[in-house]
């Protein structure tokens, strides 16, 4: 039972203020939420909220959370809107899903989520069940990058565990870590998140840290050894290391000999990446480049721990490739200390499996980009990119024609916000569940009124493999609000769902593979399941590839016509790949990065996380700044040759001269107006500059991280 205290019941309960599923205590008194704090007993977060979590309340009772569905009544984007029921505006969304499944086919219909990933498994569902291969998420420059490319690597995939994390509570501490393009120690300072909270403590007990990063970090500052690595020439600096480490013969002998697959042909590639060489390319020194390799490589056991910043780059899928040649050189895969892949026990829903099972070959073959971008589009967790948004303006080879979007603001966080823009005003209809008016939802057709954690029952999934959470309802509803899950199977319903399913009944479907049930959970507000870290599972069944060793030379990327050996691919906007554009624009920018009380483009509404960032902040070094009349503190323009925005100038000797940093994410709640401003979408949105034409050949990953940019004062 939830404890109960006087008059104050305290739900066990899961924080969703961000993907961490932290444990939470949630006190309701008279109805009403009065107080969110940890849960001592949950086994990853261990009492610890970040402050999003803490301010969970002020989000539920936010003045400016959606209440009521609402259709367009103006123009779009004009932000005239009209309040409906809940049945009309289902009833509106499926019968138009009908009629252009009907009259274009079903691949005509295109759904998407943002960051919730603990709805995308319904999502899937809804897809199957209107019969279209097209799901949209920004998956495809967040962590999918990573687990599919393990997938050709190795053979692992999402089912196995996550590529390549940090499992807590280690067993085992590396003697090394590499830490390329991650934050993680300020993640799990800012967020208990059960995949990085052991990496704060890791790096006090290691011996020997690296550091890969254009920015002087929270880690970098921990770092035995930091290299400054230029924003997009992360392959090549891999390759680099890779060099020193053949040549030496650091790598593991009989790893190699007897479980890899290309290793002579590694071999004669990364003789292309000598030291010198990759020093002039990614502006780290040689002699650090090399004294890299050797720590890495004589260390027993090390970890690689990549964040998403590699995701976000022109050659991702070779960057992670190199990483990952890396790791089995040096035999560090799946040993104690090293980069687990997790033997999970108890397997959790199907439903993600459900999108292969339905969908025929020849609608597959429909799937948009899966021509050109074959490897986000295919495997365990296929996905199309921002820019099949383009078949909307093209028309080719054939246009989007429907879009039904939850909690995903791509005006905001996808690449070319002027280029999403021309999409989303063109499409025939739109449809959105959310918890704010966003500049995204400005420009739907009807608009739903999202649940938040503390409005409904609904379970954490497979929270990095060791166990389960649940959200308790905390209050009675507010409003209209519903929960997506509940959405999908109302929508399902109405497009004839063949065995139609309730939140309870979905919820027990995926719990039946535990053997347990949400009433089980409800006492601990989590479910803690049974590990075997079985490591080095290779042993006993090979790799899952086609060579049935650890890949070196990929079978399956030489299959789909990419090179099997990674390689550096410049950026297309770098003082190397475009010199005269550089002499325009002669700033390196990179972007992202974690900003603390948000998560991506959420929250800036809520008054006290705002208080913390409450305005955009663009890095640049004293040095850079002075020689363009620039103070600390001063809002300057940020321009591309796709536009400028603004942003405030912030010190920093962290960088190389040549580098500025932005920060992503930013609108302004605050600025109520729709069109034009769309809440100040084009103010500061460091998107407006970027591109989704030149792209990672396989995954279609924007070069987020690596353009090129002037700055001047605003």
């Amino acid at each position: 039972m939830n404890e109960k205290k006087s008059d104050t019941t305290i739900l066990k309960s899961t924080c969703r203020m961000d993907h961490g599923g932290c444990g939470a205590l949630v006190h309701v008194k008279e109805g009403k939420v009065v107080k969110i704090e940890g849960n001592p007993e949950h086994p990853i977060s261990k009492g610890k909220l970040c402050i999003k979590g803490l301010s969970s309340a002020y989000h539920l009772y936010h003045p400016d959370r959606l209440g009521f569905p609402m259709k367009r009544a103006g123009e779009r984007g004009e932000g005239k809107w009209e309040r409906i029921s809940w049945d009309e505006a289902l009833d509106t969304i499926a019968d138009k899903m009908k009629e252009v499944r009907e009259e274009h086919g079903p691949e005509a219909i295109a759904v998407g989520v943002g960051t919730d990933r603990n709805i995308m498994s319904q999502l899937y569902r809804l897809a199957n069940i209107i019969g279209t291969p097209n799901y949209f998420s920004e998956g495809h420059v967040c962590y999918v990058p990573k687990v599919r490319t393990l997938e050709i690597t190795a053979g692992g995939h999402f089912e196995a565990g996550w590529f390549p994390r940090m499992y807590y509570p280690y067993d085992v501490i590396p003697e090394c870590i590499l830490s390329w393009g991650s934050q993680a120690s300020f993640t799990s300072d800012d967020s208990p998140h059960p995949c990085a909270v052991g990496f704060r403590d890791a790096i006090k007990k290691v011996k020997k840290l690296i550091v890969v990063d254009p920015r002087y970090t929270e880690e970098a500052s921990k770092a035995h050894l930091w290299l400054k690595v230029r924003p997009g020439a992360d392959a090549a600096l891999a390759l680099g290391m890779l060099n020193v480490i053949i040549n030496e013969e650091l790598y593991d002998k009989e790893f190699v000999e007897k479980w890899t697959f290309g290793f002579e042909q590694l071999k004669e590639r990364v003789q292309e990446y000598p030291p010198e060489k990759v020093a002039e390319i990614t502006w780290v020194p040689s002699e650090k480049i090399i004294k890299a390799a050797r720590m890495y490589a004589t260390s027993k056991p090390a970890i690689l721990h990549p964040g998403v910043a590699i995701e976000q780059l022109v050659s991702t899928t070779q960057t992670i490739r190199a990483l990952l040649c890396m790791i089995g050189l040096t035999d560090n895969f799946d040993i104690p200390g090293g980069n687990v892949v997790c033997d999970r026990t108890v397997k959790g829903t199907t439903s993600y499996l459900e999108l292969h099972d339905r969908l025929s070959p020849e609608m597959v073959k429909k799937r948009l980009t899966s021509d050109q971008f074959k490897l986000i589009t295919s495997g365990f967790w296929p996905m199309i990119p921002a820019i099949a948004l383009n078949s909307i303006i093209t028309g080719k080879p054939y246009p989007l024609r429907v879009l039904f979007y939850s909690g995903y603001n791509p005006m905001v966080c996808a690449a070319n916000t002027k280029k999403v823009y021309e999409a989303l005003k063109k499409v025939e209809f739109m449809a959105i569940s959310e918890l704010y008016m966003t500049p995204t939802a400005e420009l739907a057709d009807i608009v739903l009124p999202a649940a938040m954690w503390l409005e409904k029952d609904e379970i954490h999934l497979n929270q990095c493999d060791w166990g389960y959470g649940i959200r308790q309802k905390a209050v009675e509803q507010i409003d209209e609000r519903r929960s997506d899950w509940w959405i999908y199977c109302e929508l399902g319903k109405r497009l004839g769902e063949s065995d139609p399913s309730d939140v309870e009944g979905y919820m027990a479907e995926s719990l039946k593979p535990a053997g347990i049930t949400f009433d089980d959970m409800r006492e601990k507000g989590f479910a803690s399941l049974p590990h075997s870290f079985k490591y080095k599972k290779y042993e006993k069944v090979g790799f899952s590839t086609p060579s049935k060793k650890f890949e070196l030379y990929s079978n399956v990327m030489e299959s789909l016509g990419y090179d099997p050996l990674p390689h550096h691919k410049e950026p297309p906007e770098s003082p190397i790949s475009s010199p005269e554009l550089a002499k325009e624009f002669p700033l390196v920018l990179t972007t992202g990065g974690r900003i603390k009380g948000f998560f991506h483009s959420e929250f800036r509404q809520i008054e006290n996380l705002r208080k913390l960032n409450p305005d955009p902040i663009i890095e640049i070094h004293p040095e850079t700044a002075n020689g363009l009349a620039i103070n600390d503190g001063d809002w300057v323009w940020i321009e591309s040759p796709r536009g400028r925005v603004k942003q405030r100038a912030k010190f920093t000797t962290g960088l190389d001269p040549r580098v500025v940093h932005a920060q992503h994410g930013w609108w302004f709640p605050e600025d109520k107006e729709a069109e034009p401003s769309l809440h100040g979408v084009w103010e500061s949105n460091i998107n407006v500059l970027t591109d989704w034409v030149e792209a990672d050949e396989a995954m279609s990953c924007n070069p987020l991280r690596s353009l090129l940019c002037r700055v001047y004062k605003a």
